[in-house]
């Protein structure tokens, strides 16, 4: 009787597990034909199919892959990056269709036809390092020992270092405000947060471990104190003006955490969330930016045009690539690889100490030297400007291979199996699953870095590592 529960049980995960990939094949289908049918009225309101909006919409339909590749697991690495990469596409489709005008803003001196080969181009770019990527971060091999996962368990003294993190968090904002002045004076200079800053940066690093800190608090069901704990994430996010500190230090983690430790967070969810926090960018970028929020309410579509104007980088990719192909002696020949050691390393010691920053140096690059800005160039742009197309399939490569080894090592072993998730590989996961889709950018790095002291901690204090070797079903 036993056995015939157990068999219905294991028909039911394998007929949830089906449909599941039916739906998210379905979802990318739609979406497609969705994009393909705006395409084709283009010309109905004043725009034109021109072979950069074709380009621009296959650039699109490799860039949403994730969704049939991973069943429409929304917290799988190349799922989170995946929003971002087809705000290029759709970028370049209502670019090369006349609907926006086509130009670039940081090479505004070139005329149009110019402008649209170089958009073909870094749609090519793109799409060559998209699928290599994907390829390296799904293939399968018959190494079963590289599938073997670590079971890392938080068995004790959770609460003891989620204080611990508390404090040490409270100590940095503490030293903060004394170098600063005040809470209100912070607030009241967020849109000169850079200068404010300046020098503090591994204290803000320090801030994040209240993050870390409440979902520790939660394995220990300590919901209220967590919750608490959230909030005051958010108010630090507000006083620095750090958009990105609110969503992707504090909310997202907690939501991937959250998706793993408790309740799968469906579509609908995922959705409204995903409104919300488009409302709250752009209405806190407009705060921290005048000083004041327009009292004239913008329509709902204007905002979302706005945030995607705002992290858009196929502009930035454009300008890096036709920076080197004008001129090759500025192929950075992977050079910036070894700045992560330089890093730690304070300028008023080492004194010709290069830009570490790759964002930095793409700004120099494209707009000379002096101007302060960072423009990051991502991760296939990156690779082109180091190696041009051989850098770019590298570049790929590598990525996808972290990507297939943090995923499957963490979570993915466990989920395709039905197997309940350590929880200390949930945190961790929960910490670093935005960045690995990028791991030779060395502010990638560097982000990782500064978590490594708190995954150490846990590692040392909660948990339980177990290396024995999980049998693996085929």
């Amino acid at each position: 009787m036993q056995g015939r529960i157990q068999g219905h049980y294991q028909n039911h995960l394998v007929s949830n597990y089906h449909w599941e990939v039916k739906k998210s094949h379905l979802t990318f289908i739609l979406i497609n034909v969705f994009v393909g049918m705006i395409i084709l009225f283009f010309p109905l309101i004043g725009g034109e199919i021109t072979v950069l909006t074709i380009s621009g919409w296959i650039f699109f339909v490799i860039a949403i892959m994730p969704i049939f590749l991973t069943g429409f697991n929304w917290t799988h690495p190349l799922c989170l990056n995946m929003p971002f990469i087809a705000i290029q596409a759709i970028s370049i489709i209502f670019s090369g269709s006349g609907i926006i005008p086509l130009e670039n803003y940081y090479l505004w001196y070139l005329d149009e036809n110019t402008v649209q080969e170089l958009y073909i181009k870094t749609v090519a770019i793109n799409c060559l390092g998209l699928l290599v990527m994907y390829f390296f971060s799904f293939y399968k091999t018959n190494d079963n020992k590289s599938l073997t996962p670590t079971k890392f368990y938080i068995k004790k003294n959770s609460y003891t270092v989620s204080i611990l993190f508390i404090l040490i968090m409270l100590v940095a904002f503490i030293f903060i405000i004394l170098n600063v002045g005040s809470i209100s004076y912070m607030f009241n200079n967020i849109a000169r947060r850079v200068d404010l800053y300046s020098g503090l940066a591994y204290f803000i690093v320090l801030l994040k471990y209240g993050t870390v800190a409440a979902l520790l608090l939660l394995i220990k069901r300590k919901k209220k104190i967590a919750i608490f704990m959230v909030f005051f994430q958010i108010f630090l996010g507000v006083i620095l003006g750090d958009r990105g500190y609110i969503i992707f230090s504090t909310l997202l983690p907690l939501l991937v955490f959250y998706n793993y430790y408790y309740k799968k967070v469906n579509l609908k969810k995922l959705t409204l969330i995903g409104l919300i926090l488009v409302i709250f960018y752009q209405i806190y970028g407009e705060f921290r930016l005048l000083g004041e929020v327009s009292a004239e309410s913008e329509p709902f579509f204007t905002r979302v045009v706005n945030v995607i104007e705002d992290v858009r980088h196929d502009d930035i990719t454009a300008a890096s690539i036709y920076v080197v192909d004008a001129d090759e002696s500025k192929l950075l020949l992977g050079r910036p690889l070894i700045n992560l050691f330089l890093a730690p390393i304070p300028r008023g010691i080492y004194e010709n100490k290069p830009i570490i920053a790759e964002s930095a140096i793409v700004g120099e690059l494209v707009l000379g030297g002096g101007q302060g800005y960072g423009l990051p160039p991502g991760i296939f742009g990156y690779g082109y400007l180091n190696f041009k197309w051989i850098g770019v399939i590298i570049f790929a490569a590598i990525s996808g291979l972290t990507v297939r080894f943090f995923y499957e090592k963490l979570v993915g072993f466990y989920k395709n199996r039905k197997i309940k998730i350590p929880e200390g590989n949930i945190v961790v996961y929960s910490m670093l699953c935005l960045y690995v889709t990028n791991p030779l950018s060395t502010e990638i790095q560097i982000k990782v870095l500064t978590q490594l002291p708190a995954i150490i901690i846990i590692w040392f204090f909660c948990s339980k590592i177990n290396k024995k070797a999980i049998s693996i079903k085929k």
